[in-house]
């Protein structure tokens, strides 16, 4: 045996620093670097409500909005199980995406995203090149796209865009309110 081993189990110090494998543990007092920091993007919804350009109605309105286009997106692509041993029996092809969406979130679906998405779709913000408003909310909900950058993209302005996304997360609000108005 070498000398380093003997020592070690003698209960001696070490003479050669031992390297611990794995990831080191993260300190909570220390932020990201300022080049991580960099490439995080900031939540476009919570921006725009500290900005003062959502209320919080609208901004709990895009929330429930995104949870819906996932639990959409869910039904999408074959389920694998948890343990990791492979599919599931009889997911080889995907489902409907409504087969894995809880009740809540069917009847939300049914009651509020229906009938909102379908008036959505044909009130356009921009003819030429073609942006309803319902693709204008997926773009910042969904996508965390800045109104900026869709301005810019389909060529008007910032406060016309903020405009569109206040008037259509409203129309998506006042479902949800006559909701619980009948309940």
């Amino acid at each position: 045996m070498t000398q380093a081993h003997i020592s070690a189990r003698s209960g001696a110090t070490r003479a050669v620093p031992v390297c611990r494998r794995g990831r080191p543990r993260r300190n909570q007092d220390v932020g990201p670097t300022p080049q991580t920091a960099a490439k995080l993007e900031r939540d476009v919804l919570l921006a725009m409500l500290a900005a003062e350009e959502l209320t919080a109605e609208q901004e709990t309105a895009g929330r429930e909005l995104y949870a819906l286009w996932r639990a959409l997106q869910r039904g999408m692509f074959p389920q694998m199980r948890v343990d990791g041993t492979g599919q599931s029996p009889g997911s080889q092809c995907a489902r409907s995406p409504f087969a894995r969406m809880s009740d809540f979130e069917a009847s939300v679906w049914a009651e509020r995203y229906k009938p909102w998405a379908a008036a959505e779709t044909k009130v356009f913000v921009v003819r030429v090149p073609k942006l309803s408003r319902f693709d204008l909310v997926r773009r910042v909900v969904e996508n965390n796209t800045r109104p900026m950058c869709v301005a810019s993209v389909f060529g008007v302005s910032e406060a016309h865009i903020v405009t569109a996304l206040k008037e259509s997360l409203d129309c998506y609000c006042a479902l949800r309110r006559a909701k619980k108005l009948l309940t």
